[in-house]
């Protein structure tokens, strides 16, 4: 089916702000699950600028215990450098900034609502037909304050995601994900004094994902969204709590 675009400028803004119910749990033996709430905001000023935000608050628990807080807010903003019938081109930049709290009850970094370090992340799409085509490269900010104080390397990212329209309201979405972590991990050694830093092995991971998502039109200004996402190519170590055997969301949007 075919997934048109109109030429014409619309220069009128609009609002679309929705709710995000987050399940997953540690694709390790740590046995940690994690459930998180997440408001967005999406403000389009022009068809071609746009202005993103979404702010997490989670629930970490575990063998080790129990945490929860208000998570690291995501805002990024995306530019259309190219469009016509059918085919969109886009560059995006974004900032994970660190707001919530990495040292709760003294627990591991992989419990933490936070990362305790302030991320800045860039991303090129290309559109065509229906199927999208995803570059992105995310830096680290720095080592964090938790027990670990853990140091996470940069990510290298590709997404390929195709959008078909099974039914009049209802559109369907698989995707895939490849992440590289381009470098190891390090966090604090204490058996040492003065204490030094040290790598944690098999931390520069690579991990593949296979997700698929479908978004129901309730009326012509609510959807429904559904998500899941399995990976194929697991990450060996979870240092950062980053780690996931299963990722399964729900979410309703409105659009003002």
């Amino acid at each position: 089916m075919a997934h048109t675009q109109s030429k014409e400028q619309d220069t009128s803004a609009s609002v679309t702000v929705a709710l995000l119910l987050q399940s997953s749990a540690s694709a390790k033996q740590d046995g940690i699950r994690y459930t998180i709430v997440q408001p967005e905001i999406h403000y389009s000023i022009t068809n071609d600028v746009s202005i993103h935000g979404k702010f997490p608050y989670s629930w970490q628990k575990g063998p080790q215990g129990r945490v929860w807080g208000i998570g690291d807010p995501l805002v990024s903003g995306l530019y259309r450098i190219y469009n016509d019938t059918e085919r969109s081109g886009y560059l995006s930049a974004g900032v994970r900034i660190t707001f919530g709290n990495d040292k709760e009850q003294s627990l591991p970094q992989a419990y933490q609502s936070s990362l305790g370090a302030t991320d800045y992340l860039f991303g090129a799409m290309y559109s065509e037909f229906g199927c999208t085509v995803t570059a992105g490269y995310q830096f680290a900010g720095g080592r964090n304050n938790n027990i670990t104080q853990l140091e996470r390397g940069d990510d290298v990212l590709f997404g390929l995601n195709y959008s078909y329209q099974v039914m009049e309201k209802l559109h369907i979405k698989p995707e895939v994900l490849f992440i590289k972590r381009l470098s190891e991990s390090t966090t604090i050694d204490t058996r040492t004094f003065p204490y030094q830093y040290i790598i944690v092995p098999n931390s520069a991971q690579t991990q593949l994902n296979i997700g698929l998502g479908a978004s129901y039109m309730v009326n012509k200004k609510s959807n429904v969204r559904i998500y899941a996402a399995f990976p194929t190519l697991k990450r060996e170590v979870n240092v950062d709590g980053l780690t996931r055997a299963y990722t399964i969301s729900v979410g309703y949007e409105v659009k003002f």
